[in-house]
């Protein structure tokens, strides 16, 4: 965490001085930075871990705070989630970010009168795609409850390879993301909410990487049966209809509230581009019906050329 450029206005000294308790009408910072890195290769503890979202860590904190607003500019997010099995960083980020956070206190006479912190922020995804975000954080919630909602605007899909690549094997050849919306109620155990994800051209290559080996092969077999089968190429599609995904997301005891949110959407995305588990299913049987077919072929070349020895 970087925070630079930051100042207070409207502070109320006597109370600071009385009871060490800090209170200002604003806070203002720019230009500065956050990056979150979840390293999976650390074997989780036997029992879960509670992990605190924002709005509960401000609750843990001893000292007593309330700031009216916050106020940010030029700001940076940074996430990125280590795969264990390719030994590869996945990254995503959320680039000169501004906006505001109202309402942040611990003080308990404060969350009676507003028990609501809410932000509401733009950013640019990978620095290129405009999203417009709002987080409304239940102060007073025993399960952390929150919601979150946006818009996707602009975004070219290859730019997403970062993180697609490593933590998914699948490659975006291309697609452009004309308008993502989503809308979400979430607390510690579940994330549920809608989506609407209209885009075109969407193409993948699915990958595959040996251990050891630095460089990534496709799939050829694989990327076929999902480009055709699973795979919608466009959201309307060619008959103008539109897919509208619910997102019913459970979330695993340890995850963090980056990797909570951000999975919570990708399986909306998966849903609006047609990676139901219905078709995965379908494309599981095609692969094992090839592989039956290769593996009978196969046994009747090596029955040939053992013939052809006998002889």
């Amino acid at each position: 965490l970087e925070l630079n450029n930051l100042d207070f206005k409207g502070i109320d000294l006597p109370l600071y001085v009385k009871r060490q308790e800090l209170m200002a009408r604003e806070m203002n910072i720019s230009h500065g930075r956050i990056a979150v890195f979840c390293n999976n290769e650390i074997q989780s503890p036997d029992k879960p871990v509670k992990t605190l979202f924002p709005h509960q860590l401000l609750q843990s904190i001893a000292a007593k705070i309330t700031i009216g607003k916050l106020n940010l500019s030029h700001f940076d997010v940074h996430y990125s989630e280590y795969n264990t099995e390719r030994k590869e960083k996945g990254k995503i980020s959320f680039e000169r970010t501004s906006g505001w956070i109202s309402n942040i206190t611990n003080v308990a006479l404060q969350k009676e009168k507003n028990p609501m912190m809410e932000a509401k922020l733009k950013t640019y995804l990978m620095g290129q795609g405009e999203l417009e975000t709002n987080f409304k954080f239940n102060l007073l919630a025993p399960d952390g409850a929150f919601s979150y909602s946006g818009t996707l605007h602009g975004l070219n899909g290859t730019v997403l390879n970062g993180i697609t690549k490593p933590l998914g094997m699948v490659h975006i050849k291309s697609g452009m993301v004309k308008k993502l919306q989503f809308d979400i109620a979430a607390n510690a155990r579940q994330a549920k909410g809608k989506m609407e994800f209209n885009y075109h051209d969407l193409a993948i290559a699915v990958l595959k990487k040996d251990a050891g080996d630095p460089w990534y092969s496709r799939q050829g077999l694989l990327s076929f049966l999902a480009n055709n089968m699973i795979i919608k190429p466009s959201n309307p599609d060619h008959l103008g209809l539109f897919t509208t995904a619910d997102i019913d997301y459970m979330r695993k005891p340890n995850s963090g509230f980056f990797s909570y949110v951000w999975k919570s959407l990708f399986q909306g995305i998966r849903t609006s581009v047609g990676a139901t588990p219905q078709k995965e299913a379908m494309m599981k049987a095609h692969i094992s019906k090839f592989e039956k077919i290769k593996e009978e072929r196969e046994k009747r070349k090596a029955a040939r050329e053992r013939r052809r020895g006998m002889k």
